[in-house]
């Protein structure tokens, strides 16, 4: 598929529009698929079919005061291009 890949956690700072795909582009590491920060050079729709941008867990005082915690399992095409990848 290709080289040079880390899959990651991040914990945004602030809810700055495009923040995780800024700064990790800013790095030399964008995103797999993100075509308006730059796909490292190389065709990433022929493997990743959307960019690869996931918010597991979501957390926020909900309109009560209350905490709220939202979690969300990967989607699948996105499983499926994970289960496509190899450790080197």
């Amino acid at each position: 598929v290709t080289t040079g890949l880390a899959l990651m956690r991040v914990h945004p700072r602030t809810g700055r529009t495009h923040q995780i795909r800024v700064h990790l582009a800013s790095v030399g590491m964008p995103l797999a698929g993100d075509a308006k920060y730059g796909c490292n050079g190389g065709d990433d729709s022929k493997w990743c079919p959307r960019l690869f941008l996931h918010c597991h867990k979501l957390q926020l005082l909900a309109l009560d005061g209350q905490p709220l915690a939202i979690q969300s399992d990967l989607m699948p095409e996105l499983c499926q291009v994970l289960g496509s990848l190899t450790a080197t």
